[in-house]
């Protein structure tokens, strides 16, 4: 009589456990996975919302793409658009605006790299009719703490004789103050001494070119420029 016989697992060799049963993982277990997992999915997208919002904070404003000198004309090939994310009190220039500044005047030695600043352009070449444009040399101790920048407006003030500098006694060519427009300022130099190129009106140019040579000059800011 023929039949199919039904095949069966062959017994465990001589000395070999049986495979052991898997056991579901304990309650505990099972919901520390799951809370690790919901864990590393809100940890994601904290990540990308982050991420969103740091590029949307993003905006395209110009920068200087070669070196610019104070006084030269601004062309359309010195400037490109980046994004960039710039938080106040930092001014800058959208880059919409491109075509504003092509032609204007840079104010400033213009680096490449940086981005362009309302302040750092001008629409007019000086000294304009009536002004002299005057040198002066200043120590730390003969400006306001901080940084001026050209536009700001200042007081050239006349210093006693016999400062710190050792300048010789005599009377003071200045008189008076004399008011002024910061036009450029130097890097200072190793000393912490700067140049600042002042516009002033032209019959006051000379008195105060001396009273500079004599080292006996202070500036007091009386604006900024925004």
């Amino acid at each position: 009589m023929s039949g199919r016989r039904g095949v069966s697992a062959l017994p465990p060799a001589s000395g070999e456990a049986a495979p052991a049963s898997l056991q579901p993982l304990p309650r505990a277990a099972r919901r520390g996975r799951v809370l690790v997992g919901l864990l590393l999915v809100v940890v994601s997208a904290a990540v990308v919302a982050w991420l969103l919002v740091s590029a949307g904070d993003r905006a395209e404003v110009l920068v200087i793409v070669r070196d610019v000198p104070v006084g030269a004309s601004i062309a359309a090939t010195d400037v490109a658009a980046t994004r960039a994310g710039v938080e106040a009190p930092v001014r800058t220039i959208p880059a919409a605006q491109a075509h504003d500044v092509v032609g204007k005047i840079a104010a400033v030695d213009l680096r490449a790299g940086s981005l362009l600043s309302p302040s750092q352009l001008t629409s007019t070449l000086t000294p304009v009719q009536g002004q002299q444009i005057v040198a002066v040399g200043l120590k730390s101790g003969q400006l306001p703490a901080g940084s001026l920048r050209p536009g700001d407006q200042v007081l050239v003030v006349p210093t006693p004789a016999g400062g710190a500098d050792g300048a010789a006694g005599g009377a003071s060519p200045l008189g008076t103050e004399a008011a002024a427009t910061v036009d450029r300022v130097s890097a200072p130099d190793a000393d912490g001494s700067v140049v600042v190129n002042l516009l002033i009106a032209a019959e006051s140019g000379p008195t105060v070119a001396k009273q500079a040579a004599l080292g006996r000059v202070a500036l007091v800011v009386t604006s900024r420029r925004p």
